[in-house]
């Protein structure tokens, strides 16, 4: 088991959202959102959340998965989200105290 790969799954397409932490098929921990909250105020929380419940650290995770909503018109913009996204957690772990150099 400990061969799959570690996953951070992050949908915002729906109003609620959710996140989860997997191994390969395996569902270690998952949270669905508040539809009357933005995503905006509380996916970070979300994250944590579900790591921490996953006995998961963030410099652990293998891959993101990234839902798109079906309304996406524009593939390339999508890309670029989850491009910007992904960097983004990849230096997500620098900035926690003691800083890395």
């Amino acid at each position: 088991m400990k061969d799959e790969p570690l996953i951070l799954a992050i949908e915002t397409a729906t109003r609620a959202g959710g996140v989860a932490v997997a191994r390969g098929q395996d569902i270690l921990a998952s949270i669905t959102g508040d539809p009357a909250v933005s995503h905006s105020s509380n996916l970070i929380e979300m994250i944590e959340s579900v790591l921490q419940a996953g006995g998961i650290a963030l410099h652990e995770v293998d891959l993101f998965a990234v839902a798109v909503g079906p309304n996406v018109r524009q593939p390339a913009v999508a890309l670029l989200a989850i491009i910007l996204a992904g960097a983004a957690f990849g230096f997500l772990p620098q900035n926690f105290y003691p800083a890395e150099e």
